[in-house]
């Protein structure tokens, strides 16, 4: 037996993590992202042939890369969520299609980004290298003769080689195992004929070529109706996997697109099931070769392919990181923890740890266990997650939000402190700015053009409610949607735009709470002061809900046009998340089909990647007739008219100016967009309130009185030169707050007590 030694391990590792050749680029496909943005594309057997996803007739032959599936018995009714409105909403469960397309532009997007020599500096503390080259010298090891014996050097087929790795990740494991300091275990399964399940998902779902079954603070087992049989055979799923392994053989390492989709599909499931993760690692494995995917909020990257005969070393280092029973190393955020029934595996209680800035303690919350985290699906970007919790020194229901920003963003605390008080927002108790940063994962010699740091901030607020769509009145939802604007309103008059509304972002008050906060705006992330010269959208700003979005964000995306998000905005998406709901809707809970109307199909193309078909859809909706189900009344019906003509005339004249062939260059355009929602910041800084020229002609919030009706929008966008600037800007300001005596002033019946059966009793 060749006996493995130091110094042969120093001629396949950097000890500082540099080295001659740069980390590079590898494009993505441009048929892929062609295929991944065509609306019209929806076959799934693409998918299947090339092994993401199971099928009921696929075998594994000689030639074929992909992975074998169940046979079809193992099709099950797709997993139940929670019925608490505390979970993110969704449209439809998705196609394997739409969630590969998710995965290409959402995940991967346009490039890989591969980083050299950095895998040989990883997980030196866990796996010294004395002890590997003790365990590659023993008799009973699989590695001998400078190779991994077992492995054949041609297998013939892919499954060949799943229980020899199984075999050889299964010694590294028990030699290297730290279960005794950490707690919980690792087990190695062959899972190519399992199928695990997908959450947000209606498709049979994915078989991982190899599994490390985790158990520990941090994961949890299959409960009894969410699995597939052979899933719950063998009790794992991707709650409970601390890492997964692609096999390939090397005829096929280099398709590597094809291998991070796969990579990045199993890491997204992870993220989704759970919640604590920082970060996620997987594998793909060649009988030669081993490469390393890693994600994170800032997105994917890879090792070049590590010769795992040749470097022994840093293969046994990347097995022992990926199965480590130290949760950190693993990914996690150890100031999330959970407490399992050792029997069942199932969470029975947990703690969430937040350090407060303001008052540098530490408070630990018990978490509420009968309400599922809210998890973002979307693995780059902000990640939200929130989980309910208790306040420890009242028992009080709160929420704790941990979300990722970009370093160069506003961090939202300072938006929570400009809304302190402010009724129909979202109230912050304790807050911890800075918990994790993305950078700290990668490699000093990582950043690259693409990569944003991110920056991972805990919110405590208080509890409210479901979304708006778990509303169980008209009164309540008129009530709730009208304390909303209120609370952008008030917001906005410190200063603060919030520019991501959406069904996920306005919650219902609390029963009996009082009139303000009967809907609650929540979500600052996104939002920004609002000053002379407005933010324009960044990096972050695509992760807002397209169908909510006005039609200028999406021109914007569209044609990367120099636009400004203004509180017309955001009015706008108000008028499309009342729209949706009073057309989508008849009575609580009730959704009706997404054909039921023409303006139900119309909200379903908004969910489009073609931009073209949005936007279209989006005119069509203001001109054409909105007549939401008869179910809501004719004050509803005649609310929803009139603030649909309002925004109509905000699109109309923001097209006028886009369109305008007398102006040519686009700076000038973008200038006139941005004075036409302007709105002056006082000099006492960007928590004071604005500086607006009040100047009363009548009604009691200073709308003139022949304003009380709609009437022609053009005068009130800087058209009279009477009229000095300020006073045109408040006109604007305040009259698109009053506007279809749907917020306030002249509507004051628009506020009324609900008749014993909850109805709304007053009709304008």
């Amino acid at each position: 037996m060749a006996t493995a030694q130091l110094a042969d391990s120093d001629s396949h590792e950097a000890s500082d993590g540099t080295g001659t050749r740069p980390n590079y680029f590898v494009d993505m496909p441009e048929e892929d992202i062609a295929w991944a943005k065509d609306p019209t594309q929806f076959d799934d057997t693409w998918l299947t042939d090339k092994g993401f996803y199971a099928t009921d007739s696929k075998s594994a032959q000689a030639d074929d890369p992909v992975t074998p599936s169940r046979p079809s018995q193992d099709s099950q009714p797709p997993e139940q969520h929670s019925s608490t409105p505390f979970r993110f909403t969704t449209q439809d469960p998705l196609s394997s299609t739409d969630e590969m397309k998710k995965v290409i532009l959402d995940e991967l997007g346009t490039k890989l980004y591969f980083i050299e020599h950095w895998a040989t500096t990883l997980y030196r503390e866990e796996a010294p290298l004395k002890d590997i080259v003790k365990f590659l010298n023993r008799r009973t090891t699989r590695y001998r003769k400078s190779r991994w014996v077992d492995l054949p050097e041609v297998p013939k087929t892919e499954p060949e080689l799943y229980p020899l790795f199984v075999n050889i990740i299964s010694d590294i494991i028990e030699e290297f195992s730290t279960a005794s300091g950490h707690g919980g275990t690792r087990e190695v399964l062959d899972t190519s004929l399992v199928r695990f399940r997908h959450k947000e998902a209606n498709h049979e779902g994915t078989s991982p070529d190899i599994s490390i079954k985790a158990t520990g603070p941090s994961f949890e087992g299959l409960d009894a109706n969410s699995g597939t049989p052979s899933q719950l055979a063998l009790g794992v799923g991707w709650s409970n996997v601390a890492a997964v392994i692609e096999v390939k053989r090397d005829k096929y390492k280099d398709k590597i697109t094809d291998h991070a989709k796969q990579i990045a599909l199993s890491c997204r499931q992870i993220w989704m099931h759970q919640p604590n993760r920082n970060f996620v690692r997987a594998a793909l494995l060649t009988e030669n070769y081993i490469c390393l995917g890693h994600l994170d909020r800032s997105g994917l990257y890879l090792t070049p392919y590590i010769h795992i005969h040749k470097d022994p070393y840093t293969f046994v280092r990347l097995i022992v990181g990926l199965s480590t029973c130290n949760e950190a190393v693993l990914g996690f955020d150890t100031s999330v923890q959970w407490r399992v029934n050792q029997k069942t595996g199932r969470r029975i209680s947990g703690t969430v740890d937040v350090h407060d800035d303001d008052t540098e303690t530490t408070t630990r919350y018990e978490l509420c266990m009968k309400t599922a985290p809210f998890i973002r699906a979307s693995i780059r970007g902000r990640g939200t997650t929130c989980y309910r919790a208790l306040h420890p020194d009242d028992g009080r229901r709160v929420v704790i939000k941990d979300s990722w920003r970009t370093e160069t963003r506003t961090p939202e605390v300072d938006f929570l402190k400009a809304a302190k008080d402010l009724d129909g927002v979202v109230q912050c108790l304790a807050y911890q700015s800075n918990c994790a940063e993305t950078k700290a994962y990668r490699a000093r010699n990582a950043a690259h053009e693409t990569f944003h740091n991110r920056v991972k901030s805990r919110v405590v607020m208080e509890n409210y409610e479901g979304f708006l769509n778990t509303f169980t009145s008209r009164y309540q939802l008129i009530a709730a949607f009208r304390d909303a604007i209120l609370g952008h309103q008030r917001l906005l008059l410190k200063g603060v735009i919030h520019r991501d509304i959406g069904m996920n972002n306005i919650l219902l008050g609390v029963p009996n709470v009082k009139h303000g906060n009967r809907g609650i705006l929540i979500d600052l992330d996104m939002a920004a002061w609002i000053l002379e010269n407005m933010p324009r959208p960044n990096q972050d700003y695509r992760t807002g809900a397209q169908r909510y979005l006005s039609i200028s964000m999406i021109k914007l995306k569209l044609q990367k046009f120099p636009a400004v998000h203004d509180f017309l905005d955001d009015l706008e998406s108000f008028f499309w998340l009342l729209l949706e709901i009073l057309v989508m809707y008849r009575g609580p809970g009730n959704l009706l089909q997404a054909n039921s109307s023409t303006s139900a199909t119309l909200l379903a193309t908004m969910d489009s990647k073609d931009l073209e078909n949005v936007v279209s859809a989006k005119l069509r909706t203001l001109t054409w007739p909105c007549t939401p189900d008869a179910w809501w009344g004719k004050a509803c019906a005649e609310l929803l008219k009139e603030y649909q003509g309002v925004i109509r005339d905000v699109a109309y004249e923001k097209e006028l100016i886009r369109e305008d062939p007398e102006v040519a260059s686009v700076q000038e355009k973008y200038v006139k967009l941005v004075k036409m929602g302007y709105v002056e910041e006082s000099a006492g800084g960007q928590n004071s309130a604005l500086r607006i020229e009040i100047t009363k002609r009548g009604g009691a919030y200073g709308i003139p009185d022949n304003m009380s009706k709609l009437v022609q929008f053009q005068r009130l966008l800087g058209k009279s030169q009477t009229l000095e600037h300020e006073i045109e800007l408040y006109e604007n300001y305040l009259y698109i707050y009053g506007m279809a005596h749907l917020i306030h002033n002249d509507f004051g019946q628009w506020n009324p007590t609900p008749s014993p059966n909850q109805g709304i009793d007053v009709e304008p």
